[in-house]
């Protein structure tokens, strides 16, 4: 058998046929998850979400996390020290939502919650801070990385 250029074409397009079947077989294959479920009522509310930023930021010092091995301590600016502030943290954790958790939370006398971290799954996790102050909603947003 003789091959020709026709045998050349056929084997170009079969080869590129393939290559492209395994691209989709590896692509459907690839679980990519989404930040939030509720994406369009998350982007509706997002200028609520500014002016809560921008009242924790006229509150004072900004929020601090500390973090130490299995704990992990927010520590409120010294204008929030008896306010009566309560809220809830909620931990995402981008590259595994099964890490994702929201923590209620009040604040003791000097300022300050701890939460412990020992059970968590070790990584990078972005921070939203909500907390309730004179009646207004602050928010305050941080990566922390749990060791």
């Amino acid at each position: 058998m003789k091959l020709n250029w026709g045998h050349g074409i056929f084997a170009a397009l079969a080869l590129f046929i393939a290559m492209m079947a395994w691209f989709m077989v590896r692509a459907i294959g690839n679980a990519e998850e989404l930040v939030t479920e509720d994406y369009y009522r998350e982007e509706l509310r997002y200028q609520d979400r500014i002016d809560e930023l921008a009242r924790a930021g006229e509150v004072g010092a900004p929020l601090r996390l500390e973090v130490a091995p299995g704990t992990i301590t927010f520590v409120f600016p010294q204008e929030v020290k008896g306010r009566g502030v309560n809220g809830s943290a909620h931990f995402l954790k981008p590259n595994d939502s099964r890490a994702d958790r929201t923590e209620p939370f009040t604040l003791d006398s000097l300022g300050r919650c701890a939460f412990d971290t020992r059970d968590w799954m070790k990584g990078v996790y972005q921070v939203d801070v909500t907390w309730n102050m004179d009646g207004a909603v602050h928010l305050s947003e941080d990566r922390v990385d749990i060791r």
